[in-house]
């Protein structure tokens, strides 16, 4: 019997989408539980098991095989640890949190940084370029205020959103090896984009590194980083979802060392008389995108997943194409519906139909 779990995409009547994933293995429902094994010769028999918990503002799910469950235990233990250690970096929910200091910080003065702060910085730098600036963890200012306005209703006032947007900008930071300086003052960073998937990519590392478990699957609300299949299967089994005015029946793919993750608005978004604002922002407009929207993005890791997700989304149609050259291993599909007058449409990457039919499993293949 294989896992299987399911990416679901729907549109209500006011189109909303949401990624969703669920095991079909009853077993891996409960905190742990034991799955069926298959004997490997001279190898333990692996039993699987499944434990979550809320990091980040979102519920993380690590799912694995091991020999037992005392093993499993220090696994769990020690993923959880380090997502929550992650998130005292880079929450800015948390007022100690590192992320949180460097906002705090005056300008012009040298901010000592963490290694994993250096490191994701230095990603988001890249991600930034290669996105045409579509991804940018500077958007803090931004992100608070339109935060604040969609628990509000309100629409932030205009005299709001141009302060907050001349303190956006990759330019308005120097990154160097063991210091931060911010050229203007009031920039703040949200790492809200990548973070999620960065830390299911750390985690898979560590407990491949330390504890030598590779069949592992790291559900980071949607954003969905995968180690080594589970035993007998050619990979996790995912269903991909489409809108509900798209007849097709649902694809199932198999993920196996890879990251997929998703980018939608069917929770965060402020509704007025004028329009339906997404929580993702156009760092380019410094407004958020108009209408629903979903992205699906295939990479070989979290952190490039999640960002290109955000990043996607907001980019025009006609840039879409040359973004994902950049990125010759990532496949994406985004579903785009700018008001409900107008059908959706759907955008793709060239190898977006390939990868699928590469991964698909096929119709008739059951437990």
């Amino acid at each position: 019997m294989e896992w299987e779990f399911l990416v679901s995409y729907r549109f209500w009547t006011r189109f909303r989408c949401w990624l969703m994933v669920w095991l079909f293995w009853l077993p891996m429902l409960n905190i742990c539980g034991p799955a069926v094994a298959q004997t490997v010769s001279n190898a333990p028999i692996l039993q699987g098991f499944a434990k979550s918990e809320v990091h980040m503002g979102v519920r993380f799910q690590i799912s694995l095989y091991a020999a037992d469950e005392a093993v499993a235990e220090q696994a769990f233990a020690a993923g959880f640890a380090e997502i929550a250690r992650l998130e005292r970096i880079f929450s800015d929910y948390q007022p100690a949190s590192e992320t949180r200091q460097i906002d705090a910080a005056p300008c012009e003065t040298k901010i000592p940084l963490s290694n994993d702060m250096r490191r994701l910085l230095e990603m988001s730098r890249t991600l930034n370029r290669n996105s045409n600036g579509y991804f940018d963890v500077t958007l803090g200012k931004l992100t608070k205020l339109w935060r604040v306005a969609r628990r509000e209703k309100q629409p932030p006032s205009s005299e709001a959103i141009a302060f907050a947007a001349e303190r956006v900008g990759f330019d308005r930071l120097e990154v160097c090896t063991e210091y931060l300086l911010k050229r203007t003052p009031g920039v703040e960073l949200d790492f809200g984009g990548i973070a999620k998937g960065d830390a299911a990519d750390q985690v898979l590392r560590l407990l491949k590194d330390k504890l030598e478990i590779t069949k592992v699957l790291i559900d980071a609300s949607g954003d969905l980083v995968a180690g080594d299949p589970p035993p007998g299967q050619k990979g996790w089994v995912v269903g991909l979802s489409r809108p509900a005015d798209d007849p097709g029946p649902m694809t199932r793919v198999y993920l196996a060392n890879r990251a997929l993750a998703s980018s939608g608005d069917s929770t965060q978004f402020l509704e007025t008389d004028q329009a339906r604002w997404s929580h993702l922002i156009d760092p380019h407009t410094k407004t958020p995108i108009l209408g629903q929207n979903l992205t699906l993005v295939w990479a070989d890791d979290g952190a490039t997943s999640d960002a290109l997700a955000s990043a996607l989304a907001i980019c025009p149609p006609e840039q879409m194409p040359e973004i994902a050259a950049r990125f010759p291993t990532v496949a994406a599909c985004v579903y785009r519906r700018r008001d409900l007058e107008t059908p959706t449409e759907v955008l793709q990457t060239e190898n977006w139909t390939s990868e699928i039919r590469k991964n698909q499993v096929e119709a008739n293949q059951d437990e």
